[in-house]
């Protein structure tokens, strides 16, 4: 990296406001230009536990994400430097724990509380991430860390 670079990913969107603002465009949608294409799983007790489990899975592999990267003293937020690789712990299964529970969380929580636009709103949350954040943050990361971060990129997916 040369000293006019930034030190950080250029990413379009803080990812957690990402979801705030994808879950009251959700909630306004609803409101505005109801639609309801899912109602029999909606009114099933499988789809309130169904939801609550995948939000309780997004909780915990983005919490397992976070939890990795401070352990090892690098930032969590994508407009900070990183300070290293972490390939340890869930990051050995997929690149991106973090922005893969957001979207899980997401999914679950609008299945929870029956908001279809929600629901359809998670491809674009899915979109964002992976464009707007995900890819940005490689072409960070490799740019500054160079074959470690290839090799890493080998080893594990970007996803699942």
């Amino acid at each position: 990296m040369t000293g006019t670079d930034k030190d950080h990913a250029d990413v379009v969107i803080f990812p957690p406001l990402l979801l705030a603002l994808m879950f009251g465009l959700g909630i306004l949608l609803e409101w505005l230009l109801p639609i309801v294409f899912l109602a029999p799983v909606y009114e099933s007790k499988f789809q309130t536990g169904f939801s609550a489990i995948l939000t309780l899975i997004g909780i915990a592999i983005a919490m397992l994400g976070v939890q990795e990267l401070r352990k090892h003293g690098t930032h969590v937020e994508p407009h900070k430097p990183s300070k290293l690789i972490v390939s340890s712990g869930i990051y050995r299964l997929t690149r991106n724990p973090i922005y893969l529970g957001m979207v899980v969380f997401f999914f679950g929580v609008n299945m929870f509380w029956n908001l279809e636009w929600g629901v359809l709103l998670t491809l674009v949350v899915f979109l964002v991430l992976h464009y707007g954040v995900i890819k940005r943050e490689e072409a960070y990361l490799e740019k500054k860390f160079g074959e470690p971060y290839t090799a890493y990129r080998r080893q594990a997916r970007r996803w699942l």
